[in-house]
């Protein structure tokens, strides 16, 4: 298995650039083709005229020139910023539907909704990259739905992110789960090829699950696995998760997505995956 294509959502916010650069790179490495995907939201604006429903008496003559101008605008400028970024890669602009077999890059413009355009195109795809920070708020909805609509791993890229290299130190957030075992499998491209590390976190009067059997599991892969660690924790697993990823000096957190669901059997993101997509530094990669 590898990825052939990475789909990453782009509006042209400077959150996004870093996980732009990674996926970009990433394509590169894979040989893969990272699609752009830029979404113009007609359809919420008086600019809904274009898809042929009627304006409400009493809009301003020309609000709908001014919407589609920004609407413009803004792609423009997404578009400028996703050339910058494959020229400095060196990376191929190609058309969307071009099969080659070295890494390119594409930019896609799409009109919808972002989220429901990104469950529909990741249906072609192998994975989604998002960014993750204190400057991603704007994200959360694609966020839930990339974990839960989609099937696919789902790469975080911290905003403050400067490098856009392969991740050569991994560190695997194990605990024996349906998730942190798809997480694995589905991150086998990045873990080929790097120093890997399983690390389990039990809370207090918790039997813990230890990593023997899936480093076994990655090594039949030709996955190098140096380290394997149990810990007991007290209170704070994300913590205890953190400071043993930044102690192997891991440049990749691999997790599950673990999520409850509300009495309307609504998923949420769980309390512990939430905290880590709040506090880590390094780019982490989950699967639901």
């Amino acid at each position: 298995m590898t990825f052939k294509v990475i789909l990453i959502p782009f509006s042209g916010l400077d959150a996004e650039i870093p996980g732009l650069r990674m996926a970009v790179s990433e394509a590169q490495d894979f040989a893969a083709q990272a699609v752009a995907l830029h979404c113009r939201q007609l359809f919420n604006s008086p600019a809904s005229a274009m898809l042929n429903f009627p304006l409400p008496d009493g809009y301003p003559s020309g609000i709908e020139t001014d919407f589609l101008s920004e609407a413009q605008r803004t792609e423009e400028y997404a578009r400028n910023l996703f050339c910058e970024v494959s020229e400095m890669l060196n990376v191929v602009n190609a058309e969307p539907d071009a099969i080659l077999t070295c890494g390119a890059a594409s930019f896609v413009v799409v009109d919808g909704e972002p989220a429901s355009i990104l469950v529909t195109r990741a249906r072609s795809a192998d994975l989604i990259v998002l960014p993750l920070g204190n400057r991603s708020e704007g994200h959360a909805e694609l966020r839930h739905e990339a974990l839960f609509k989609t099937g696919l791993p789902v790469l975080f890229v911290p905003v403050e992110w400067r490098s856009f290299l392969r991740p050569h130190k991994v560190f695997i957030a194990w605990n024996g789960s349906f998730e942190a075992a798809r997480a694995v499998r589905l991150a086998l491209p990045f873990l080929k090829g790097a120093q890997v590390a399983i690390f389990t976190a039990a809370e207090e009067d918790e039997m813990p699950c230890e990593g023997k059997d899936i480093a076994q599991y990655l090594c039949h892969h030709g996955v190098q696995v140096t380290k394997v660690e149990t810990a007991q924790v007290e209170k704070d697993v994300t913590a205890s998760i953190l400071a043993a990823a930044a102690s192997f000096d891991a440049n990749l957190l691999v997790m599950g997505a673990f999520c409850r669901e509300t009495r309307l059997r609504e998923s949420l993101l769980g309390g512990f995956t939430t905290d880590v997509l709040a506090k880590a530094e390094i780019p982490v990669l989950m699967a639901n």
